[in-house]
């Protein structure tokens, strides 16, 4: 008896060890270290904030790509899809309507950018990469066709709170992306939906064999990125306090790499929020401590290029790849 809890025991701290998250959070210790050993202003409340600030947008996005990838979709157009979200919300705005109705005009964007994704992909059968890029640039065209290409800059308290403002000392724009977290993990872990993604991402033929309705799962997965793309959308604009319709061009696989950092497999049917938010603390810290340390933008750009190029390829020794 004595020997079997051992065993039981051992197990379990293996694939604890073993595990991407440990490996993740090992590495987010190292980095601390390394970064307060390099600069005194790491280690501030003042730079954490700041992180808070950052990597709560890109966070947010992470957290509905991850339902997108884990059922094997490749989601490109979420920045754009987020920004003609803030344009169309930022816009309803400026020409007096509640912040309400702009709020859930912003979400119903969201909503209709990942059908748009999600039909394309089911009735059309094309490939999502593709289908992403080629919506990504359509969305993009209407955010400059929208706003003539010119900056709308906006003064509303509700948008000041949302995206400059605290909650018990933490940017509200961090808890917002708590409670998308804490949502996402709910439906992954206890709804049918979500047993379908991981279901239809591991294996679609067996997946419909099983009754599940693909094209379903698959126009559901696409409406989850695309309305948490929307959500990112609205808080970049009430950080800045003004709404770009250039923002987050070049900018899209950042989100990625934070996703793939945390453990998902390319292939799909893989993946956890825990480790997507793991991802994208990682990639945050490495982000402000070049920034700290002067690095410039262009060795920036090069450390990320090599960051996504790692995670791409720990996933290929995992196994993973489209199917």
């Amino acid at each position: 008896m004595g020997i079997d809890n051992t065993n039981k025991w051992l197990s379990k701290a293996k694939a604890y060890l073993t595990d991407m998250n440990f490996s993740l959070t090992i590495a987010i210790i190292l980095l601390c270290i390394f970064w307060s050993s390099q600069t005194p202003y790491f280690f501030t409340l003042y730079n954490f904030t700041n992180m808070g600030f950052s990597g709560s947008v890109i966070g947010i996005m992470a957290a509905g790509l991850t339902i997108s990838l884990v059922m094997g979709a490749f989601d490109l157009s979420q920045y754009a899809a987020g920004t003609l979200a803030a344009v169309i919300a930022t816009t309803l705005m400026l020409d007096g309507l509640p912040t309400w109705i702009c709020f859930v005009v912003a979400i119903l964007v969201g909503v209709c950018c990942g059908i748009v994704n999600g039909v394309i992909l089911t009735v059309f059968k094309i490939n999502p990469f593709i289908t992403t890029l080629g919506t990504q640039l359509i969305f993009r065209a209407l955010c400059y066709i929208i706003t003539s290409s010119q900056t709308l800059y906006i003064n509303n308290p509700v948008m000041g709170f949302l995206g400059q403002g605290y909650m018990l000392g933490i940017p509200t724009s961090v808890w917002l992306m708590v409670v998308v977290y804490l949502v996402l993990a709910y439906v992954v872990r206890y709804t049918s939906f979500g047993r379908s993604v991981f279901a239809v991402g591991a294996n679609p033929h067996a997946s419909f064999l099983a009754g599940i309705n693909i094209n379903r799962v698959r126009i559901l997965g696409f409406i989850v990125s695309s309305t948490c793309a929307a959500l990112a959308g609205v808080l970049a604009t009430a950080q800045l306090g003004a709404c770009l319709p250039q923002n987050g061009v070049g900018s899209e696989m950042n989100v990625t790499t934070a996703v793939l950092l945390g453990g998902l497999k390319l292939g799909g049917g893989k993946a956890k929020l825990s480790g997507t938010l793991l991802g994208l603390i990682m990639i945050t810290i490495i982000d402000n401590g070049l920034t700290l340390l002067s690095v410039e933008s262009y060795y920036q750009m090069l450390v990320r290029g090599c960051i996504l190029v790692l995670a791409v390829l720990i996933d290929s020794i995992r196994g993973g790849g489209y199917k």
